[in-house]
């Protein structure tokens, strides 16, 4: 999968403003649990807040063994990211900012298990 470039990166953003009033949103990251069956001798490594076991599998990348953000730190993208290869915009002023405020920087999304939500 090719590296976007920063015009790629631009687009997306544009595209998130539009159609969710959300700047400098650059992406969206979600897992997908597959279910397997335990492996020997990893006791509850696999198991996971469904009940059952399973690994994480993101979309064109590696999977794990844990949450989907420890998932995503050990993929190509979040060791891309992590090392800054994927070419992302600096921060900018977000639209309409009338105070003056710092620059906000580019982001993505990360999806989370629903027990989560709850201590943010």
């Amino acid at each position: 999968m090719p590296l976007p470039t920063e015009e790629t990166w631009k687009r997306i953003s544009d595209r998130y403003l539009e159609l969710w009033n959300m700047p400098n949103c650059i992406g969206f990251v979600d897992g997908k649990h597959i279910r397997i069956q335990c492996p020997s001798k990893r006791g509850s490594s696999f198991y996971n807040y469904k009940g059952c076991f399973s690994i994480i599998l993101l979309p064109r990348y590696e999977y794990g063994l844990n949450c989907d953000d420890g998932v995503f730190q050990s993929s190509a993208l979040g060791r891309k990211l992590n090392n800054d290869q994927l070419h992302i915009l600096e921060s900018t002023k977000l639209p309409d900012d009338e105070y003056g405020s710092a620059p906000f920087a580019y982001f993505f999304l990360l999806a989370m298990k629903p027990s989560l939500y709850r201590s943010i």
